[in-house]
């Protein structure tokens, strides 16, 4: 398990030590010496479910493929705010103006590997990501505010 703390999401501010190589590694997003129970997001590149007797499910998580170094951004929808998302950019080395040469991680399906806004903004389990975007300041509060009452209308 591999620990990060991203300083930043802003892509305007990100810096050579944001740069990160995920290669074949699960993260969490902590603090490196803190508990992984206290405030810890655990990411990986992708999951699996597989149905197991008396309604269970076995969740298998696959680390991220070799190869990806790069940096984690926030990128925003251009036409709904809501649909914006945290997205890990592939680079050609750890200078933050190669970021346009570069492209986002895709998932085995040829999607943008991602963790939607909405997830971030509504659940416990991204809550340091969430911490991170509230503090730089990236998006404002009536948005974290939107998704918060639009997931938990009836």
């Amino acid at each position: 398990m591999q620990f990060l703390l991203p300083r930043t999401l802003y892509r305007g501010w990100l810096r050579p030590e944001d740069h990160v190589d995920l290669s074949d590694a699960r993260v969490a997003i902590a603090e490196p010496d803190s508990p992984l129970q206290t405030n810890s997001c655990i990411m990986s590149y992708a999951r699996t479910e597989r149905d197991l007797e008396d309604r269970k499910q076995l969740l298998t998580y696959q680390p991220f493929p070799v190869g990806a170094r790069g940096f984690f951004y926030f990128w925003t929808h251009p036409r709904i705010p809501l649909a914006s998302s945290v997205r890990f950019r592939l680079t050609p080395s750890s200078d933050p103006r190669t970021m346009g040469q570069g492209q986002d991680l895709l998932t085995e399906y040829g999607t943008p590997w991602n963790i939607p806004l909405l997830a971030i903004t509504t659940g416990d389990r991204f809550a340091p990501l969430r911490d991170i975007l509230l503090r730089d300041q990236f998006f404002l509060k009536k948005l974290l505010d939107d998704s918060i009452r639009l997931v938990r209308k009836p």
